[in-house]
Order: C-alpha cells, then sequence, then structure tokens
C-alpha cells in the first residue's frame, strides 16, 4: 500500500472545507448533508494509496442489528 500524500493545502481537503463552509453559510448541519464532502475526502484518499472506498458497508454489530458504515477496503482487506 502507497503512502497517503495529504497536507493542509491539499486540493482535497481545500474542497472538503470548502464544501463545509458553503454548508455552514446556510446553516445546514445535520449529518446527511455533512457526509457527502467526508466521503468525497475518504474516497480521493483511498484512491491515492490504491483501496476502495465503500460508503455504506452493512455490517453486523455486536447488539445483533444491522449498521450502515463506511469501509474503506485493498487487495489485503477482502469483502
Amino acid at each position: 500500500m502507497r503512502d497517503l500524500n495529504l497536507t493542509p493545502n491539499s486540493k482535497a481537503l481545500r474542497n472538503y472545507y470548502a464544501a463545509l463552509r458553503q454548508y455552514d453559510f446556510h446553516v445546514i448541519t445535520h449529518e446527511g448533508a455533512v457526509s457527502l464532502p467526508l466521503q468525497t475526502l475518504l474516497d480521493t484518499c483511498a484512491r491515492q494509496v490504491g483501496a476502495t472506498f465503500v460508503p455504506q458497508y452493512a455490517m453486523q454489530p455486536s447488539a445483533g442489528a444491522e449498521a450502515n458504515r463506511a469501509r474503506i477496503s485493498d487487495d489485503d482487506i477482502p469483502f
């Protein structure tokens, strides 16, 4: 797996914070809205290291109820 090259001035982070500023300007703070910029950032980072970002990955929590979580996968971590 390659190293992640992410700096405070990287395009991915600039776009992420720009989207959050737009949402803040419009007083949009609910999780459903702000999750898209985070998903975009995580997808960009995963691709950079040769992995795949899966935004809605069903998992079985210990209590037995199904939950949707995100997952980053590469060849060493099968689905």
